[in-house]
């Protein structure tokens, strides 16, 4: 009889567990209706509390999600913060977010996953399939969210490949990531150097940030290149991975210098903060 009651009590918890928990005297089913309160102070304190009670069941996590793109900005900010801070419980649900027939709600399903620790495989595959999204924004919020999942995401790392290597609009997303999930590989920069002639400027931008997390000093010479690039933020990106190297490499230390001079605004600020931060070492 006593185990009985062991079991009862242990099961009770288990199912306790499962559940939404309430937050300032209000159950999660009344925060979820608050979230489409016409009035935007509401809507707000809504998202806000599931911040501090974050949610783990679809009926609570989709209106979650669409308060991500709120056309009020406070509401938009704390729905983000509050997603961005969503436990692996609600992994399910954000799975289920990325088949949704709203573009708002599979956005910010990609978005969430990507903040998860779960090491399971479903969400990877989740934000996998994503990348194939028929929207632009959730292909490539699907290809930043497995950057963020790092190590966890190696499944993804042939479409992650792909992406980066061939034209197309997530080419520079990838190239962004590709570096954080594959951690072993000592070839990549022969990967990253076709990008440098890249006709996007987004995609020459992303192979000067990660160069040096591709092949460390191996890249430089490509890095003084995009210095002198045509758009401002392709050389802002490489004046920023060539500061990293600059107290020890005299060439990426004189194209710093040589760019203070530089008729671009951003290109000269930029300049100045490296070459300030190298004083102060």
């Amino acid at each position: 009889m006593r185990l009985r009651a062991v079991i009862f009590i242990a099961a009770g918890s288990l199912f306790a567990c499962s559940c939404d928990p309430s937050y300032d005297g209000r159950s999660a089913d009344d925060w979820a209706v608050m979230l489409s309160s016409p009035k935007p102070s509401l809507r707000a304190q809504a998202a806000i509390a599931f911040l501090n009670a974050p949610p783990r069941r679809w009926s609570h996590v989709r209106p979650l999600l669409f308060a991500v793109s709120d056309r009020d900005t406070s509401v938009d900010r704390a729905a983000r913060d509050a997603v961005d801070h969503l436990p692996d419980a609600a992994t399910e649900a954000l799975q289920r977010g990325l088949k949704d027939s709203s573009v708002a709600i599979r956005r910010a399903a990609a978005r969430g996953l990507g903040h998860l620790r779960d090491d399971g495989d479903e969400s990877i595959r989740g934000l996998v399939a994503a990348t194939f999204d028929a929207d632009d924004s959730v292909r490539t919020l699907a290809v930043l969210s497995l950057g963020q999942r790092a190590a966890a995401a190696i499944p993804a790392l042939d479409r992650i490949r792909e992406l980066a290597t061939n034209p197309g609009p997530q080419r520079a997303a990838a190239l962004l990531v590709w570096t954080n999930i594959d951690t072993e590989s000592k070839t990549l920069l022969r990967s990253y150097r076709p990008a440098f002639d890249d006709t996007s400027a987004d995609v020459r931008a992303a192979a000067a940030l990660m160069a040096l997390a591709a092949g460390g000093r191996e890249a430089v010479p490509l890095l003084l290149k995009a210095s002198t690039d045509s758009v401002p933020r392709v050389r802002a990106a490489a004046l920023r991975s060539l500061g990293f190297v600059a107290d020890h490499d005299s060439a990426a230390y004189s194209s710093i210098v040589s760019s203070r001079t530089s008729p671009d605004t951003l290109t000269r600020r930029i300049a100045d903060s490296i070459l300030a931060a190298l004083r102060r070492q």
